[in-house]
């Protein structure tokens, strides 16, 4: 009897030791945590206009992005901000190196009394003192896969 209850501790104690070792997600997301500065690029959009297919090109777009810890242990919460439209929130989940942010939608200042709506999403992976998100951005009524390239 003694023996099967020490062995019941030990194997409890071994499975509570395999189930805490496996967590890593508050350590990958705090690797992200913080102001990052990038610029969107390469965005261009087919369209339609006026019964015309265009392709209107996205200007660059620099902004920041602030990561901050949220609730969960891989969650993040995110303020993307840019001189072309107002701070906005959005979210975030890590997994490993890659984040992925889900969508968000900002106005961009587009001339007196216009703005263009623009939803971005997509994953955003680490490596070292860089982040490259793949941007998926809807704008204008089309999809463009677009780079964000972030540093500190």
């Amino acid at each position: 009897m003694k023996f099967n209850a020490v062995w019941k501790i030990l194997s409890f104690a071994l499975i509570l030791g395999f189930v805490s070792c496996g967590d890593d997600d508050a350590e990958n997301r705090d690797a992200f945590l913080g102001t990052w500065n990038g610029t969107l690029s390469g965005c261009d959009i087919d369209i339609d206009f006026m019964g015309q297919a265009q392709t209107y090109n996205i200007p660059d777009l620099p902004m920041t992005m602030a990561f901050t810890a949220g609730t969960a242990d891989n969650a993040v919460s995110i303020v993307v901000s840019s001189a072309f439209f107002a701070d906005t929130n959005a979210t975030g989940t890590v997994n490993d190196n890659v984040m992925t942010i889900d969508p968000f939608t900002v106005e961009l200042n587009a001339g007196p009394n216009n703005t263009i709506e623009m939803t971005l999403a997509g994953p955003a992976t680490l490596s070292g003192t860089s982040i490259d998100m793949d941007a998926k951005v809807d704008a204008l009524g089309g999809t463009s896969q677009c780079a964000l390239s972030l540093t500190k």
